[in-house]
């Protein structure tokens, strides 16, 4: 079109100048002033014909180049009066989403995945070499990768896969949760049962590196199940309420027909996750066909075995009950914790046939300070510990001492008396043990632990080597990180 009407004015201009001969003399001045304005327009017509080409914008008019250009529609009126509307360019796919370091968010905040994983690495020693029940040496404690997805707040998606503790890799956290209210959370899937604490604090912020006795012994795994949860009374209350298989983590299938009933019950004073009082329960059902409890172990259940179970005819026939509360209470660089946690089992049978009930039950209290003042920040899962002051800051090339924690626990573990006298097991009916770990983080994703665990028996404790031993030394030291 800028063409055309260059080329218009151009002959135009041709058929003027052949005109001045022809001319009176008053006509020529008039002619000569219409020719320089052809002249002007074409400069204008031929300098927006070179911004085409190189794709800048245009002056609105050769006769008035200083106000805006008025954009022409490509497309003309049809008879209907309307135009038709030019197709919009969809965004591109970068421009509507977030990309972070372990995660992608949509921009409109609509859904968000991530990636999260930790990696523990022990050395595990026990002091005294005549323990022939345990193995000093190095070994990968976790090495957990976790996929975490939700979409708009009211779905998420929870899937964890462990390599470090076998050969394959196990499935941990495999759930959904739709969230109705904040009341109200549905959740199914393979998850740890509600219940102690302890046992719900995550291993990436436990003040020791292993859980008491019996918090691991009693709810050591987790279960396939349903669960209701939510926060209650400006969230100055807290439950949990679930039915599961009651088979441990990975069964595929039920093998039987009755469930495991689960509940849990917070008041938080203060309305968040710095004062908690907690109560548990967990209700088994009569089942002949299962056995009675397993063997216990030192030191989270991990280390030297002081109570040893017949499996063979040791039977479970009655119902089994665990049930326990405690106390969690933060402030500041201060933490203190406490649960009682008892297991009932009904109506045991032993080797020489005889039945009875058997309460096994224990006791801790613990504490811990952050040497270098940070403050706890507790959540749900656990408190962090961020320090103020990093080993190395990448943004001030600042290096620091990072964070201290010191931590130290008391726990006390008692066996029914009538296990060791009527035959279901063989070992000591107590043990008491105290834990002492000390903590230094680098940084909020990085830590090093050192841990001594002494733990001393009721009675002597014989291991399968027929030495006799009164107590046990436990030392772990872990290098952790996660993100």
């Amino acid at each position: 079109m800028i063409r055309t009407l260059a080329l218009g004015v151009f002959f135009t201009t041709c058929l003027a100048a052949s005109a001045l001969g022809q001319e009176t003399p008053e006509s020529t001045d008039a002619l000569k002033e219409r020719v320089e304005k052809q002249d002007e327009t074409i400069e204008l017509l031929q300098e927006r014909l070179e911004r085409l080409e190189k794709g800048a914008g245009l002056p609105a008019d050769p006769a008035a180049p200083e106000s805006a250009p008025e954009p022409q529609d490509p497309h003309p009126v049809g008879e209907e009066g309307d135009a038709p509307e030019e197709p919009t360019q969809e965004a591109h796919w970068t421009d509507r989403i977030e990309l972070g370091m372990f995660y992608v968010e949509d921009k409109k905040r609509a859904w968000k995945v991530e990636v999260r994983g930790r990696l523990q690495a022990d050395g595990r020693f026990i002091a005294d070499h005549g323990h022939d029940d345990f193995d000093n040496g190095f070994q990968i404690r976790r090495a957990r990768i976790e996929f975490r997805a939700k979409v708009y707040d009211r779905v998420s998606f929870d899937l964890g896969i462990e390599g470090g503790r076998t050969g394959d890799a196990d499935l941990r956290n495999a759930y959904v949760t739709l969230k109705l209210h904040d009341s109200l959370r549905i959740r199914t899937g393979q998850m740890l049962l509600p219940y102690s604490t302890e046992r719900l604090t995550s291993s990436k912020f436990l003040r020791h590196p292993e859980r008491t006795i019996m918090v691991a012994s009693m709810v050591g795994q987790r279960d396939i199940g349903a669960l209701v949860h939510g926060s209650l009374f400006d969230n100055h209350a807290y439950y949990m309420l679930g039915i599961f298989n009651g088979n441990g983590q990975n069964r595929r299938v039920d093998v039987d027909d009755d469930l495991d009933l689960a509940g849990r019950f917070e008041i938080r004073p203060f309305g968040d996750d710095d004062f908690r009082i907690t109560m548990n329960y967990i209700h088994t059902p009569e089942d002949r066909s299962q056995t009675g409890p397993g063997d216990l172990r030192t030191v989270g259940n991990q280390f030297s075995r002081f109570l040893d179970y017949d499996q063979t005819t040791n039977r479970r026939r009655g119902r089994r009950h665990r049930a326990g509360g405690g106390l969690l209470f933060s402030h500041g660089a201060f933490e203190f914790t406490g649960e009682v946690n008892a297991d009932y089992h009904e109506d045991m049978r032993s080797t020489s046939e005889q039945r009875t009930n058997l309460l096994n039950w224990s006791w801790f209290v613990g504490g811990s300070w952050i040497i270098t003042g940070e403050a706890h920040e507790q959540r749900h899962d656990g408190p962090r510990v961020d320090p103020t002051s990093p080993f190395y800051d990448p943004e001030t090339k600042q290096m620091g001492l990072g964070a201290f924690q010191l931590a130290i626990r008391y726990e006390d573990v008692l066996i029914d008396r009538e296990t060791i006298r009527k035959g279901f097991a063989t070992g000591t009916d107590r043990v008491r043990a105290v834990s002492t770990s000390l903590h230094w983080y680098p940084w909020k994703e990085f830590s090093f632990t050192a841990n001594y665990t002494y733990s001393n028996f009721g009675d002597r404790v014989t291991d399968s080597k027929g030495r006799r031993h009164n107590d046990d030394h436990a030392i772990i030291c872990r290098m952790m990180f996660w993100f």
